[in-house]
């Protein structure tokens, strides 16, 4: 059975450790903690600070003021009784540490995911029905179309790192920086489609 991009929900979660291409390993294990409770239909709730376990898969450093790039996965979650059960996790929007953002400029990183839905005119009747099951997931579908395009648009909080994700990769976030190394902090916001993959289900 391979896996319905369509059950992936929305969720927040605030990033344990640094990414930066300047010291980063490819196979470097990278953690994240979810800031609310998911309840997703037919799996287990994961509930607040359930940590996301993933790895690098790729890093490019910056030399002599080259780009920068780093390819992140979280692939599974660690449950408080000891259990891991595999994910899905596309991240869609990140912004600074609540620490780092300026009183003035708050408001910036908080719609950080709001160019997004809005990039899609036919968006607007989606969110109307969030707390449902069926239309929950539905604005997970908004950026697979062009993927690219809203999310290099967007201002994602995190100066000079561009975030790219697409929902059907099997990594969760590319980041780059132009002629200097990515530098993602600890405690960075991030606004993920998530969903857990069934026993027997596998990815495209």
């Amino acid at each position: 059975t391979l896996f319905p991009y369509t059950t992936l929900f929305r969720s927040q979660a605030q990033l344990s450790n640094t990414l930066d291409t300047k010291k980063a390993k490819q196979g470097e294990p990278v953690t994240a903690k979810l800031e609310e409770g998911v309840q997703i239909p037919d799996s287990p709730v994961l509930p607040k600070n359930t940590v996301l376990e993933g790895h690098v898969d790729q890093v490019q450093p910056s030399e002599h003021k080259s780009d920068s790039t780093m390819t992140v996965t979280f692939d599974k979650v660690k449950m408080k009784d000891g259990r891991e059960l595999p994910i899905k996790a596309t991240i869609i929007a990140v912004s600074e540490p609540a620490t780092m953002q300026q009183p003035m400029s708050g408001g910036a990183p908080i719609s950080a995911g709001a160019p997004m839905p809005s990039a899609s005119p036919s968006s607007g009747t989606m969110g109307s029905a969030p707390s449902t099951s069926s239309a929950a997931p539905q604005p997970m579908n908004v950026p697979q179309t062009g993927s690219d395009a809203p999310q290099q648009a967007q201002h994602n909080g995190v100066p000079d790192v561009t975030l790219k994700s697409d929902i059907h990769d099997h990594s969760s976030a590319t980041f780059s920086s132009k002629g200097k190394n990515v530098h993602v902090p600890d405690g960075t916001e991030m606004q993920l489609a998530l969903a857990i993959i069934p026993a027997g289900v596998t990815l495209q």
